[in-house]
């Protein structure tokens, strides 16, 4: 992943799951599927976005 390194451990776990699945997944399916609470993952999907990491939600 190019600038992985400016990215948290939560961060990278959150994208390496939706590059696997390469589907759209819900906050929900996303915290049951890392262990990360919902809110944390709410939380980072709004900063991968601010960074330009993702696109859209």
């Amino acid at each position: 992943m190019v600038g992985s390194r400016h990215l948290n451990k939560n961060e990278r776990i959150i994208l390496a799951l939706l590059y696997k699945e390469r589907r759209p997944m819900s906050i929900r399916e996303i915290s049951k599927r890392t262990g990360i609470s919902w809110i944390t993952v709410k939380k980072y999907l709004k900063t991968l976005q601010s960074k330009g990491v993702l696109v859209g939600g």
